[in-house]
């Protein structure tokens, strides 16, 4: 009798360490560490995801267990392991949330090595109630110093709606040279309202040179250009770019009546391409639709043909521009940025805007491409029709609507390649081309892109300095004394 007492006993006592053992006070997952960067006159916690660190910013300590977090502790020591701070604290009040800064250590140099070592425990009963463990270990090499921008070169001048490219090469510190990674983490340029990636390439001379198209869309009513660098230890440089303005373009405003038949013409277009709302039934309301809805999608689709790619290799030589020649002896109509209100029955029924511009010329007109691109698109959209899309250097984009018929093309384009025929699908009242150019998708004035003088001289000259920069005896410009200012 007293053997089966011990062994209920023995047995009762299993099953309650098992449950003891498995219940959520000794669960056994260990708390979660996450270290962020806090930079100086921000507000904004950046995961860390280089060695670099300028010590002016803060480190931020994150950690979460659901059982409630117990201590942690950081010792900061020295590439030879000598101790340069230690804190551990005992947390009384149980949270399962830990948010601190964690300790700086001043008067580090540039070139400096520290380790930040990281203990976090939690309440747990688990490995002999001493609690669940984490330990994480960071190196961080101390840069402070800003990187230091030139601008080699930039086009004359940016007219309101147009292009303007500009050069410009970044100098980090030496101790980048030491380390696989690159120095610089972002390179930025601005308009005043638009960031633009800069392309890396490597020039005649050796160098690394930044290039950066960029354009001033007609729906900003100013152009001011920046340049931001920041490095991979988020030390920022930020200079303005020495460009002149031209506001001298002037937009055109147009009253555009539409007459019954021509609803009715436009409308059953529309309609072979876009679904309308089953509640639309008047055709002035399947216009207004379209006008003011299914218009501006398409042109954010076609906005959305070029994607900038996070990362960017480094290309091996700077390329060159050949005058835009879509078709040859045809005449324009219409200018980039004119503006149609539309009136029926003297009732303004919308407005739109023209982004391109048209070709006129004979059904079956050959068109040809004028540099070399992968394509972007092919396909019907909207009011434009049977359109392609191709996709340049330097983020630059030329779309080729009112097609005849929808082509077929190869992924990749050389200079002169056929694109298509001229037509008139979509909204065109007759054959036509509808041809527009985008700099990383923002719609820029296409006529400089046509002007043999305007490429040679905003664009490829640019190129010619950029990529002779850095040879001896050679005069960059004035922009390179203005840029490093």
């Amino acid at each position: 009798m007293r053997r089966l007492f011990l062994g209920s006993i023995s047995c009762i006592s299993l099953v309650t360490i098992f449950f003891l053992y498995h219940s959520s006070s000794f669960e056994r997952i260990p708390p979660n560490i996450e270290l962020y960067m806090l930079k100086n006159n921000d507000d904004t916690l950046h995961h860390i995801h280089t060695a670099f660190f300028n010590p002016e910013n803060s480190i931020h300590l994150n950690a979460f267990d659901s059982s409630g977090l117990a201590s942690y502790s950081v010792l900061i020591t020295d590439k030879a392991g000598k101790t340069l701070l230690e804190e551990e604290e005992i947390l009384l009040k149980k949270t399962e949330d830990l948010n601190i800064v964690l300790p700086k250590i001043p008067n580090l140099p540039d070139g400096d090595e520290v380790f930040y070592h990281v203990r976090v425990r939690d309440w747990s009963n688990a490995n002999f109630f001493r609690g669940n463990e984490t330990n994480i270990t960071k190196h961080f090499i101390i840069n402070k110093h800003t990187p230091q921008v030139q601008v080699i070169a930039a086009s004359e001048q940016i007219m309101y709606g147009g292009s303007a490219l500009i050069a410009f090469s970044v100098q980090h510190l030496k101790l980048y040279d030491k380390v696989p990674e690159l120095g610089i983490d972002k390179v930025i340029v601005n308009n005043g309202h638009d960031d633009f990636e800069a392309y890396p390439f490597i020039n005649k001379q050796g160098k690394l040179i930044y290039l950066a198209l960029i354009v001033w869309p007609i729906k900003n009513t100013f152009f001011d250009g920046t340049i931001r660098v920041i490095d991979s230890a988020m030390n920022e440089k930020k200079i303005q770019i020495p460009i002149a303005t031209n506001v001298n373009y002037m937009r055109r405003k147009f009253n555009a009546n539409i007459s019954d038949m021509r609803l009715q013409t436009l409308v059953k277009r529309l309609e072979e391409s876009t679904i309308m709302p089953s509640d639309l039934t008047a055709n002035i309301e399947k216009f207004q639709f379209f006008n003011e809805s299914v218009r501006h999608q398409d042109n954010q689709k076609i906005a959305n043909f070029f994607q900038i790619a996070k990362q960017m290799d480094i290309e091996p030589t700077i390329p060159r521009f050949n005058v835009f020649l879509p078709v040859r002896d045809a005449q324009t109509s219409g200018r980039f940025g004119d503006e149609y209100i539309y009136k029926y029955h003297k009732e303004n029924v919308g407005v739109s805007v023209r982004y391109g511009i048209d070709f006129i010329g004979e059904q079956n007109t050959k068109i040809t491409n004028s540099n070399n691109g992968k394509v972007a698109y092919i396909g019907k959209i909207g009011s434009y029709g049977n359109l392609v899309a191709l996709n340049h250097a330097l983020g630059l984009t030329s779309l080729y609507g009112y097609l005849h018929t929808m082509p077929t093309l190869q992924s990749n384009l050389q200079s002169l390649a056929p694109i298509g025929q001229m037509g008139h699908s979509g909204f065109a009242t007759t054959n036509s081309l509808f041809f527009a150019i985008l700099v990383q998708g923002h719609f820029a004035n296409p006529s400089e892109w046509l002007q043999p003088q305007w490429v040679d001289k905003n664009i490829n000259q640019v190129l010619d300095r950029a990529d002779n920069f850095g040879m001896k005896h050679t005069h960059i410009s004035q922009y390179a004394n203005k840029g490093s200012q």
